[in-house]
């Protein structure tokens, strides 16, 4: 039993490597980006007062609920958004921000 345990946590690993690396027909991990943390930087570089979160509202039934999230950074158009999560309505409205900010001329 416990070498069946070993080999399966091998193949594993061995899975996980090679995803990692790349793998098999040109698998890439994915990139993954914060765009708050990406626009708490920005803000921050500039001295600006950090983005503000709001969710502006909440619809659906129990676990199908959908938010809606405005941020908001001084001198910027609001950006709103919506996701299944805070989370995903928060990273979806901080990229639209970050895209409206690219879209003036000021680098991110």
């Amino acid at each position: 039993r416990l070498a069946e345990h070993r080999a399966a946590a091998n193949m594993i690993e061995r899975v996980v490597t090679r995803y990692r690396s790349g793998g098999p027909a040109g698998l890439q991990q994915p990139d993954i980006i914060n765009y708050k943390i990406e626009l708490h930087s920005w803000a921050h570089s500039r001295q600006l007062p950090l983005p503000q979160y709001k969710v502006e509202n909440v619809s659906g039934l129990g676990h199908s609920l959908l938010f809606t999230v405005s941020v908001a950074v001084d001198g910027l158009q609001k950006a709103v958004a919506s996701g299944y999560n805070k989370r995903s309505a928060q990273q979806a409205a901080a990229s639209i921000m970050l895209e409206q900010i690219k879209a003036t001329g000021n680098t991110i």
